[in-house]
């Protein structure tokens, strides 16, 4: 999961490199550099289609980071010797392929320099949200005190109950028997476009305590539509993370876009 958490956060602060003057990402510039990359190192996959940024492999994201434009604009942000940051992160990279492959014990010291890496980076990412919005949580939390809402939801059963086709029935049978389809409901039930819930209060909802991975990796919390169930649950609900604090325990979630956009 440290792999997954080094990865989650090198895409976010791409990302923020090709945001627009208003905070959207420039889809259409990273997907250029995307592109670029994809031909540069010329893959012997044989598939002419260049990649999309999110098909991308760590190596790739380590390569877009270091390249001009993206590392001008993290330089402040990581606050670190290029030269070193990629010799750390290439020691990701390649633990990430020997776990991929099984290809030998990872050593005490690769997981060492491999968890240092991912809370390294996890730490100087959330610095810069929080330079970005400092007063975003105090007015939160001073407009919506939602601890009554969640005690109230606690003692509703936690039935998904999704607005979704049939074709994907078989999926949301599924989804719905997992303790974060209470999330789910509670977050539909929401008149706001924005919310904030403590992690305290999403045990509440979620009747148990989060995993040890939701507390310690800002990959838990991505808006990924494949690999986990309970951000498939949020984004299906129709909301997603804007931004999660792992120090302080506790994320913003908000309304998707009548478009469907992240």
């Amino acid at each position: 999961m440290h792999v997954e958490d080094v990865e989650f956060t090198l895409k976010e602060l791409i990302k923020k490199a090709y945001a627009k003057p208003n905070g959207e990402i420039d889809n259409e510039r990273l997907q250029t550099a995307s592109s670029r990359l994809y031909e540069q190192r010329n893959d012997q996959s044989g598939s002419r289609k260049p990649k999309s940024f999110d098909d991308l492999t760590l190596g790739d994201y380590i390569n877009l980071l270091m390249s001009k434009d993206v590392w001008n604009f993290c330089t402040s942000i990581l606050d670190f010797e290029k030269s070193s940051l990629s010799e750390l992160l290439e020691k990701v990279r390649q633990v990430r392929n020997d776990l991929a492959h099984f290809r030998k014990e990872i050593s005490a010291r690769s997981r060492d320099e491999l968890k240092y890496c991912a809370n390294w980076l996890r730490s100087r990412y959330q610095d810069y949200e929080k330079r970005q919005q400092p007063n975003l949580v105090e007015e939160l939390f001073k407009s919506s005190n939602k601890l009554e809402s969640v005690i109230a939801v606690k003692e509703q059963a936690a039935v998904y109950k999704p607005e979704s086709s049939a074709t994907n029935q078989p999926r949301i049978g599924k989804l719905g028997q997992s303790r974060y389809a209470a999330l789910a409901n509670w977050l539909s039930q929401q008149h706001e476009d924005e919310v904030i819930l403590t992690f305290d209060q999403i045990q509440e909802i979620i009747r148990s305590p989060l995993p040890d991975s939701a507390l310690q990796l800002r990959a838990w919390w991505a808006n990924d539509r494949v690999g986990h169930y309970h951000s498939i649950l949020w984004l299906e609900a129709g909301w997603k993370v804007t931004y999660v604090n792992l120090d302080d325990k506790y994320v913003f979630f908000a309304r998707i876009a009548k478009d469907g956009k992240l």
